[in-house]
């Protein structure tokens, strides 16, 4: 999966869950308590909260390595 490709899945508000390194991780959208729409991100039942796409890929990590740096090694 390209970088663009994973964008377009984010802005579209794909949920997506996927296997890495014998553990699965889960890209999902809800609102926090203000409202605000977030995204949530990592091992299943243990996400964190971004505020944007931006954020997800600056400090989002699978493992030791930015998700920014495995992205490519996905297949969804």
């Amino acid at each position: 999966m390209t970088e663009k490709e994973f964008q377009f899945a984010v802005e579209t508000r794909q949920t997506l869950e996927f296997p890495y390194d014998g553990k699965t991780y889960r890209l999902a959208y809800e609102k926090d308590d203000d409202g605000k729409k977030c995204i949530f991100f990592g091992e299943a039942f243990l996400t964190e909260k971004f505020s944007s796409f931006r954020e997800l890929m600056a400090t989002a990590k699978i493992k030791n390595h930015f998700l920014r740096e495995v992205i490519k090694e996905l297949s969804l």
